[in-house]
């Protein structure tokens, strides 16, 4: 596991919450066209800290891989930004600018890496925690994101914070690792309405995957690039 011990800026702190209200409006204006269609349910804090885990890890990748040749986009860097919040400023009824939204909003992965002609397509999940993370822990894959196909690989991390009421009291950010869309296929499935092993109840239908047994260090992601 990899600790980023980081406050958070001002400046990245409106920058997420930026992304969340972003994310937000396009979902209600997808709704319009009966394009609202989420994979699972999203809590209300997912779009801010998914936004933070991502700005550390891309950082983090560049910072330590950019001299031999290794680079990393997101998702979001595919799309003009400023015409898709005037599609929704002015509530385009475009079926282009529709599409155009759609496609952005259900983004196939997060990152892409890329080191020559090698590319690796990134999904990140994150979970909120007060707890620091332990090799001990599970984390439940949705099955239905398991089978969509556009990525090869996730990075699970945890956003770790003093008040857990308090989205910004960020302590530190864990990124546990990362495993294969193939490895998260062969786990345990946990169905929806059961009770886990620590006595919550999955919402959905979920895959057990554990910490320690099917992540490996996120570094191991680069060996991949050849």
């Amino acid at each position: 596991m990899i600790s980023f011990q980081q406050k958070l800026t001002q400046d990245l702190v409106i920058a997420a919450y930026g992304f969340e209200e972003l994310r937000n409006n396009c979902k209600k204006y997808l709704s319009q066209f009966d394009m609202n269609y989420d994979k699972f349910t999203v809590v209300s804090h997912d779009s801010f800290i998914g936004y933070i885990t991502e700005y550390f890890l891309r950082e983090y990748i560049s910072n330590n891989y950019t001299s031999i040749g290794v680079t990393v986009e997101s998702w979001e860097s595919k799309f003009d930004i400023a015409q898709i919040r005037y599609i929704l400023k002015y509530n385009s009824k475009n079926e282009s600018d529709i599409l155009y939204v759609r496609e952005y909003f259900y983004d196939k992965y997060d990152l892409e890496l890329r080191k020559g002609s090698a590319t690796l397509l990134v999904d990140i999940k994150t979970a909120l925690t007060k707890l620091e993370p332990r090799s001990s822990w599970n984390f439940m894959y949705p099955v239905i994101q398991a089978h969509k196909p556009g990525k090869d690989h996730m990075v699970l991390s945890y956003y770790v914070v003093d008040d857990i009421k308090n989205i910004e009291s960020l302590k530190n950010l864990v990124i546990v690792g990362y495993t294969s869309e193939q490895v998260i296929r062969t786990c345990r499935i946990i169905k929806a309405g059961t009770r886990t092993r620590f006595g919550t109840v999955s919402q959905i239908d979920n895959y057990e995957t554990e910490l320690s047994i099917h992540y490996k260090e996120i570094d191991g992601l680069i060996n991949l690039l050849k």
